[in-house]
């Protein structure tokens, strides 16, 4: 998944055999920068149209983590619940 954000899901080796579980999906930074030991989630910005243009590209990557981390759940539910039902 591209963008600054991105899913993390820790049951992604699970398998067959495996305790079945209810999974969980985290959200996570996919990019990030440093400043002076502050994590960073944009450029330096230094315009009302710069911070506009990042915070409204900020909620464009978390809406497509979100739809990810719904689909990466319900794939992964849907993997443990027909491996138990067999």
């Amino acid at each position: 998944m591209s963008g600054q954000f991105g899913v993390f899901n820790p049951f992604q080796k699970w398998k067959k055999g495996d305790l079945p579980c209810d999974p969980t999906v985290t959200i996570a930074l996919n990019q990030w920068g440093t400043n002076d030991g502050v994590v960073t989630i944009s450029a330096s910005l230094a315009s009302d149209t710069e911070i506009d243009f990042a915070i409204d590209q900020l909620k464009k990557d978390l809406e497509a983590a979100r739809k990810e981390a719904k689909r990466v759940l319900k794939s992964q539910r849907e993997k443990i619940r027909s491996s138990v039902g067999e």
